[in-house]
């Protein structure tokens, strides 16, 4: 009753040493969650990360939805919301909450699991069969969480880096070093790995968790192999540049154009990352 932040640092304490609330103290701080209302943004965002990074966040956020809810209200719709759908065999908060417990303990990582579904509720539509489906939910997830995170005053490389994860997270692709090659040129190297493990968290929560590892393992796999290859991520990297192609008698547009196109055609293979066969081609096209 004398300080609000501390109904979230009980719970932080929960989260971080998987330890049980006291039965007075978890009443109290029931009973005095609206005072979470009054706190500073900074001071709730502090609590908050530090909660869903501990290691027992899903199970103090599955017992305590409702004083949560108080500083993060976007989490209610999902508690109870049945998917109804082949692929799902949890409602969306326990799918949420499995996702969460299967994401390594980094914040952009945690803030993603935990609202890379937030809009599935407003999103959802049912067909003839009856089956739910929730077309759109990864953009309308993705600004949900933007706007919150904006709320809570975080950084904005984090609330950009969790965003895009909700956008993608659902994008699904072979496991194939042109593959990973591609996307992660496309992404970044860094948020390609994030996404590995979205991935792989979302499968476990869903109905099939024995796809997670196998997919998991052959994506990391194809990356390394990329790696191991001196794969051609972006046009960085390509053996000729925009000089080159500018000394051929391309300007303009045509330059970034013919470049990205190089790229394409060496991360499908079609074409050797070296300077005399990208020239050729580039020449072929002009």
């Amino acid at each position: 009753a004398e300080d609000g932040l501390r109904i979230l640092r009980g719970l932080r304490f929960a989260a971080e040493l998987g330890f049980a609330v006291e039965p007075e103290t978890a009443a109290a701080l029931r009973r005095n969650a609206p005072r979470l209302q009054s706190l500073s943004p900074e001071r709730v965002r502090t609590e908050l990360q530090k909660l869903i990074c501990g290691r027992a966040a899903a199970p103090v956020l599955r017992e305590y939805i409702e004083v949560i809810g108080v500083v993060l209200p976007e989490l209610l719709p999902m508690v109870g919301f049945a998917q109804n759908n082949p692929h799902h065999n949890r409602d969306v908060w326990e799918h949420t909450l499995t996702v969460l417990e299967n994401i390594p303990a980094e914040p952009v990582l945690r803030w993603a699991a935990l609202l890379h579904d937030a809009e599935k509720p407003a999103c959802c539509t049912v067909d003839a069969e009856g089956v739910r489906h929730f077309h759109g939910h990864q953009q309308k997830s993705a600004e949900t969480a933007e706007a919150m995170l904006r709320r809570l005053h975080c950084e904005t490389r984090l609330i950009a880096d969790v965003t895009e994860l909700i956008k993608i997270h659902d994008i699904r692709f072979p496991a194939t070093v042109e593959t990973a090659t591609r996307w992660a040129g496309r992404w970044g190297e860094k948020r390609f790995l994030q996404f590995t493990e979205l991935r792989r968290a979302d499968t476990l929560g869903q109905a099939h968790p024995g796809e997670a590892e196998p997919y998991y393992r052959a994506l990391r796999a194809a990356y390394d192999e990329a790696k191991r290859r001196d794969a051609c991520f972006t046009v960085r990297q390509l053996a000729v540049s925009g000089d080159d192609l500018t000394a051929m008698g391309l300007d303009g547009p045509a330059v970034g154009e013919t470049l990205r196109r190089l790229l394409r055609l060496v991360q499908d293979g079609t074409l050797p990352n070296e300077r005399a066969a990208l020239l050729a081609a580039a020449g072929q096209q002009g």
